[in-house]
Order: C-alpha cells, then sequence, then structure tokens
C-alpha cells in the first residue's frame, strides 16, 4: 500500500484485503517515543447496481472497489453525465460520479448513414413550443442543390421524402399545445 518514513503522519490508507501486514524498522540512530497504529475493518460491500439504464446499456458487470463502467446510448439518443463510473474506495460504496441518463436531443449534427431521430423527450410527449433543427450527412451523394423535401404535419406522409444530396436539414417546430411524438428512421445509399 505504502513505504512511509519520518514524522509526516501518511492519510487514511484502505486496502481490499482481509489480511494486511505492517513492517516497523527502525535506523538505530536514536530512541523516538513510538507510534499509534489504529484501523478498522469493514464489510466489502459492492457499488449500487446501475440497471436498469434507460434507453442504454451498460458495458462492464464489475462492480467492486476499483472496477468501472461505461454507459451507451441507444441510437437516437445522447449521454448526459459521465460516460465511465469507478467504484471508490472506503467504508461505504459509492460511484465517483452520478449515474448518466439518456436523452433525446432537440436537434444537432448526425453524421451516420442510419439511424433513427426521435422527437424530444422520447417517448413522451414532445413539449409545446419546440423548435429543433438536425443536420443529416451521410456518404457523398450525387450533389443535387438544396431543395425542399416536403412539409408533413399531423401523420405520415404518403411516400417516404428522398433526396439525391448528401445532407438532408430536418426542422421540427411544435404548436403552443402540447402533445405527440415521432420518430424518424432515415438510410443513406
Amino acid at each position: 500500500i505504502g513505504r512511509f518514513s519520518g514524522q509526516d503522519v501518511p492519510p487514511s490508507l484502505l486496502t481490499t484485503s482481509h489480511e494486511t501486514t505492517v513492517y516497523f524498522h527502525s535506523d538505530h540512530s536514536q530512541n523516538k517515543p513510538g507510534f499509534r497504529f489504529e484501523y478498522q475493518a469493514y464489510e466489502l460491500n459492492e457499488c449500487l447496481d446501475p440497471e436498469p439504464f434507460r434507453y442504454g446499456v451498460v458495458v462492464g458487470a464489475g462492480y467492486n472497489v476499483g472496477q468501472s463502467i461505461s454507459f451507451e446510448c441507444l441510437p437516437g439518443y445522447q449521454l448526459m453525465g459521465h460516460s465511465i463510473l469507478t467504484c471508490e474506495h472506503g467504508t461505504t460504496r459509492n460511484w465517483d460520479h452520478p449515474f448518466p441518463r439518456c436523452e433525446v436531443p432537440c436537434g444537432g449534427n448526425i453524421t451516420s448513414d442510419n439511424g433513427t431521430i426521435f422527437s424530444p423527450g422520447y417517448p413522451e410527449e414532445y413539449p409545446s413550443s419546440a423548435d429543433c433543427t438536425w443536420l443529416i450527412t451521410v456518404a457523398t451523394g450525387l450533389g443535387e442543390t438544396a431543395r425542399k423535401l416536403g412539409v408533413f404535419t399531423d401523420g405520415e406522409p404518403n411516400e417516404p421524402a428522398s433526396s439525391t444530396s448528401n445532407q438532408i436539414l430536418v426542422r421540427f417546430r411544435s404548436n403552443t399545445e402540447k402533445g405527440g411524438l415521432f420518430r424518424i428512421n432515415y438510410q443513406g445509399m
């Protein structure tokens, strides 16, 4: 765990073993009044289980002291908080950061060749007066100039919109009445 000498008192030391050996060695140069050593045993509990992690997955199954786990969100969701947490030493078991969460962003830049866009707050209803813009960029297309693909309200379009450009801009504006949700699947060709 450590090696200490002189008159400086070391900080509290922690070990995860049920057995610890302390070696004391003096150098014969002079007599000193000695030392005092206090110890405390405690149960080696695990940190709290992060499951269920809504709209994402937890990578790693170790919840013991010193072990780390990471968090990943499902496609269409964004991680809010720290992606890697480590179980800390101490008499109580705590992660070094609060559990993150996965939320649907209101807009953003998307570069994957296929995926899904969800309405803000999905699967809950979107808020009133939302104004979100997503720019989707896929592998280079034929390079057609920008044109409006359509305006869609209250339901699905008759035919799926398509573009020969490698970029599309999706803008969602809700009215002042709260309610509804949507999911848009897209695929680059």
